[in-house]
C-alpha cells in the first residue's frame, strides 16, 4: 500500500522511538548516532533522515534482541535451542515489525494524547501476548520437525539432572528392545561448578530416559 513508508527527520524518528512529543537533544543525537553506525537505516544528504519502515524494523530488532538475551540468561543455551532460534527469528522480527508499523500509522493519524498513550500501551501488551503465543505455536511445530522425540526426552533428563548443559553432538536414534538408544555428546556444569564434557548413550522408552550408559 502506497504511503505506508514515508521519510522521517531524526526529530520525528526520535518521537516514535522514545514515545515522546518533544524529544530532547540527547535523544535526537542518539538517533543520528544510530544512523551513523548503520544500526538504523538512513541517509545524511544535507540532513539526517530515515523512514517509517526503517524505524519499525529497528524497533523490532531491538525488542527481539532484548527478549532473546533475557531468555538466554534465564534458560542457558543448547545446540537445539540455538538452531531453532536462528530458524524462527525472521518470523518473530516480521511480526514485531508489523506491530510497530501499525503503531506508527496510528501515531500519524492523530496527535498523541493521554488516551492514545493508554491505547498504545494496551496494544503493546496485547501484541506481546499474541507474539508469545505465535512463537510457542511455531516453536512447537519446528521442534517436531527438527528434533526426534528421543532427544527431547534426553533434554528433559538433562534439565532435571544437571545444573546447566549444552548439547554438542547427537546421533540418530537406534531401535533397542522396547525403545530406542540415542548417543549424545554434551557438556554441563557439575555440582562442584566445573565444566564436564561427556559422551553417553541414553535408552528411551515411552518418551522417558530409563537407562544411561557411558563414562564421563
Amino acid at each position: 500500500m502506497r504511503g505506508e513508508n514515508r521519510k522521517l527527520t531524526i526529530e520525528q524518528a526520535a518521537k516514535i522511538i522514545y514515545q515522546v512529543e518533544q524529544p530532547s537533544p540527547q535523544q535526537i543525537g542518539a538517533v543520528a548516532d544510530l544512523i551513523a553506525r548503520g544500526v538504523l537505516e538512513g541517509t545524511r544528504k544535507g540532513h539526517w533522515a530515515t523512514t517509517t519502515d526503517a524505524v519499525a524494523r529497528y524497533l523490532a530488532t531491538a525488542t527481539l534482541n532484548k527478549k532473546s538475551g533475557d531468555h538466554q540468561k534465564r534458560q542457558g543455551s543448547s545446540t537445539r535451542s540455538d538452531m531453532e532460534s536462528r530458524t524462527l527469528r525472521p518470523v518473530y522480527r516480521d511480526l514485531l515489525k508489523d506491530y510497530f508499523m501499525a503503531v506508527i500509522r496510528q501515531h500519524d493519524a492523530r496527535r498523541r494524547s493521554k488516551a492514545f498513550q493508554n491505547a498504545v500501551l494496551a496494544g503493546q501488551i496485547l501484541a506481546v501476548v499474541l507474539i508469545i503465543t505465535t512463537m510457542l505455536v511455531v516453536w512447537r511445530s519446528a521442534t517436531g520437525v527438527l528434533t526426534p522425540p528421543e532427544l527431547t526426552a534426553v533434554e528433559r533428563w538433562l534439565e532435571a539432572n544437571t545444573k546447566r548443559y549444552k548439547i554438542q553432538e547427537w546421533s540418530p536414534p537406534k531401535p533397542s528392545g522396547n525403545g530406542a538408544t540415542i548417543r549424545v555428546k554434551y557438556e554441563y556444569i557439575s555440582k562442584a561448578s566445573r565444566l564436564v564434557q561427556t559422551d553417553r548413550e541414553f535408552v528411551v522408552q515411552d518418551g522417558n530416559v530409563v537407562q544411561v550408559r557411558g563414562l564421563e
